[in-house]
């Protein structure tokens, strides 16, 4: 289920995080779960730099 936040961003409830964690755990061999938690992670400090830079201006 997806929820938007005061800015109008799509997210998800944090248990959905952790139930597909573990779907992939069981589907996904360990290497490519830490490229796609590396890439998540990448993402989400890109969007918090840009929304700080935004906030300085």
């Amino acid at each position: 289920m997806l929820r938007k936040d005061r800015a109008g961003k799509l997210s998800y409830h944090p248990m959905l995080g952790e139930l597909a964690e573990g779907a992939a755990k069981r589907v996904l061999p360990a290497e490519i779960r830490l490229s796609i938690r590396q890439v998540a992670l990448h993402s989400n400090e890109e969007e918090q730099n840009a929304g700080n830079e935004s906030g300085a201006a």
